[in-house]
């Protein structure tokens, strides 16, 4: 399995939410292979690496929808 910095997507500058939403998927992609291997302890990482990535697409909706409140 690819180790902390090996595995990383390209940026999108247009759309942030997007590429949340694609870590977050890939992550708990990873985290159901480590579920399936018995390795609770292993799928635990991916699990806060997804929650992670869901956090973050949270956020970046947020602003969007900030800025259109403030219209």
């Amino acid at each position: 399995m690819p180790a902390d910095k090996t595995f990383c997507l390209p940026e999108d500058e247009e759309n942030p939410s997007k590429m949340a939403e694609q870590k977050r998927l890939a992550y708990g992609q990873f985290k159901k292979i480590y579920e399936a291997r018995g390795d609770t302890t292993g799928s635990l990482r991916y699990l806060a690496n997804e929650m992670r990535a869901r956090t973050a697409r949270l956020e970046s909706k947020a602003s969007t929808y900030k800025q259109w409140f403030d219209y």
